[in-house]
């Protein structure tokens, strides 16, 4: 739930820096991923303020890369975004799969140019089944609450939302039986996100917060035996910046170079069990460091490279991630401005457990999106 929230700065009020893709605009995006280890993943989102900035991008025949209008057509937006997984794991003859889905809707006004104040809400779904430990397990819940995104500066914005709410579940422990119990729960985010340019520099530099709370009530299984309360925990900041230099070349090209690096601090976090149901605490600072290539032609079509390296700072895992994505301009004259996005990545992860045991694993993703704007 966490890593698929509502991005507030970058999606309400649509702040984005013009590294690689993040500034394209798109009216409706969907996206889907899937890998090698039975991983797949996909997103959507909209708004009516992407839709006005295509249409207004389109109409004025303007190739650049536009974040926002400064004076949109209405204050009041809508937004809508989704997101669905499924995993298979296998490891320990456990055979299990999990299938979440979460939905995030929200309605707000631009009070002032710069103050945005809206409400939101989440809706989740979850189905875990596993046939090697004859477990399975159902839920769904929501959670409400208020947000802000304000500009406190011409290149700072800053956000926040406070989100409550309860899940209904259902977990059969030992394949014969159902018991029902409820939780209750809560999340607070903020974040501080820059946007500074000086000639052809572009510095974007962040910091967030985030804090999820989750209290499974007591209850009385159907053997009679009593289930205590439980609280589960996650707190995390994220901080550091992305820098990118432009060239812009005499026959049109566009050619950034990225650099960034972004600490991670999880202040507070549950144990982890592995499948011999050991606990392992995540509890640490680490940093993750990205640098890469961008091009973009007179033509609209985009090449973007990367490398993302995780574990700084920590001695028992750590992470490579290269990907390539291509963003092609499709010539339908009744479609003006649509494009396809194609993607490929390649993440592997090394984990050291004592002194010499190593575990590694490989995940490759083929991810495609399309956009198009709406007559």
């Amino acid at each position: 739930m966490l890593s698929e929230g509502g991005e507030l700065s970058r999606g309400v009020l649509g702040f984005n820096s013009p590294v690689g893709f993040l500034g394209v605009s798109s009216p409706i995006s969907v996206n889907f991923s899937g890998s090698d280890t039975t991983r797949h993943h996909g997103t959507f989102s909209t708004s009516l303020q992407q839709i006005a900035n295509m249409m207004a991008t389109v109409e004025s025949g303007s190739g650049t890369e536009r974040a926002i209008l400064d004076t949109p057509a209405s204050p009041f937006n809508l937004w809508l975004k989704g997101s669905w997984a499924h995993s298979e794991d296998n490891r320990g003859d456990i055979d299990q799969k999990t299938n979440f889905t979460i939905m995030h809707i929200g309605a707000d006004y631009r009070y002032t140019k710069d103050l945005i104040i809206g409400l939101m809400g989440q809706f989740d779904w979850l189905d875990e089944k596993s046939a090697g430990l004859n477990v399975e397990a159902k839920g769904h819940g929501w959670m409400v609450g208020p947000y802000i995104v304000t500009r406190l500066h011409d290149n700072l914005i800053f956000d926040l939302r406070g989100t409550a709410g309860r899940s209904d579940n259902k977990i059969n422990p030992l394949g014969s039986y159902w018991d029902d119990f409820e939780t209750e729960r809560w999340q607070i985010e903020s974040n501080l996100t820059g946007n500074f340019e000086h000639e052809n520099w572009h510095i974007s530099p962040s910091v967030g917060i985030i804090y999820f709370e989750e209290t499974q009530f007591a209850y009385t299984d159907t053997n009679g035996y009593d289930i205590g309360e439980q609280t589960n925990s996650l707190g995390t900041i994220n901080f550091g910046p992305m820098i990118n230099y432009t060239f812009n070349t005499k026959n049109g090209m566009v050619i950034r170079v990225l650099a960034g690096i972004k600490g991670v601090w999880d202040f507070e976090s549950p144990d982890m069990f592995d499948v011999n149901w050991e606990a392992v605490g995540t509890e640490g600072l680490r940093a993750r460091a990205k640098t890469g290539l961008y091009m973009r032609n007179e033509r609209g079509f985009a090449m973007q490279a990367t490398y993302t390296y995780d574990g700084i700072g920590v001695d028992d895992w750590e992470s490579h991630t290269g990907e390539l994505i291509f963003n092609l301009p499709l010539p339908l004259p009744a479609m003006k401005g649509a494009n396809i996005q194609l993607s490929y990545s390649v993440a592997g992860m090394n984990v050291w457990d004592g002194v010499n045991d190593q575990t590694d694993s490989n995940e490759y993703a083929v991810k495609c999106m399309f956009s198009v704007p709406l007559p």
